[in-house]
Formats: C-alpha cells, structure tokens, sequence
C-alpha cells in the first residue's frame, strides 16, 4: 500500500492531459557507475538513474507538501520509456524506484 488514495475516477492507463495537446515530459539521466566495457562485443555494462517529470492536474491537492514514495509506488500513469540498442538487465539489489508528488500535481519518477 502506497498510503495515497487516488481519486475514484483516475485511471492510471490513460495520460494526463488526454484529450488536449501533448503532455511535455522532462527527461534526464545520470551515469551512476561504468560497470564494464567489452570491445569485442561493442557493448559496455552502466547503472544509470532516469528520471522523467511531468504534471498530472488529476492528482493536485492529493498531498498538502511534497511527498516521496519509495519502491512501493502509487498507481500513477508513468510515461512508458524504451532506451534505443539497450539490453535492460536488473539487480534487485541495485534497482531503485521513486516517485515524488507535490500539491499541483507536478510528478517526478526515478528509476535506477
């Protein structure tokens, strides 16, 4: 459980702004550690941070101050990202989510 009650009406499979124009979604990634190069492959192993920012007005006055949900996150529509020639591999141990939302619905979600 998330501890955020959600509207009854919010669906988290359609995006925020549905049926006006396009929603503008910041995105930015941080190189956390090169893990391993292999030049015979042409390939290289990095833990990166991404993290996407956007504003939700379904979700504003749900919190009274930023509030951070950590791995356990509340059903929010996330925007779905795909890194181009990447071959997504995660470790549990290493693999950390967080969504932080404040009071005029602004979300930002990370992602290691």
């Amino acid at each position: 459980m998330s501890g955020l009650v959600l509207p009854d009406n919010y669906d988290s499979g359609i995006r925020p702004n549905n049926v006006g124009s396009a929603d503008v979604i910041s995105v930015s990634m941080q190189m956390l550690a090169l893990r391993a190069v292999d030049e015979r492959e042409n390939s290289f192993t990095l833990d990166f941070m991404l993290r996407t920012s956007w504003k939700d007005p379904r979700l504003a006055r749900l919190v009274k101050m930023p509030t951070q949900f950590v791995n356990n996150l509340p059903n929010v529509w996330l925007p779905d990202l795909h890194v181009m020639n990447s071959m997504a591999t995660t470790s549990p141990e290493i693999s950390t989510r967080g969504l932080t939302l404040d009071d005029e619905g602004a979300v930002i979600h990370s992602e290691r």
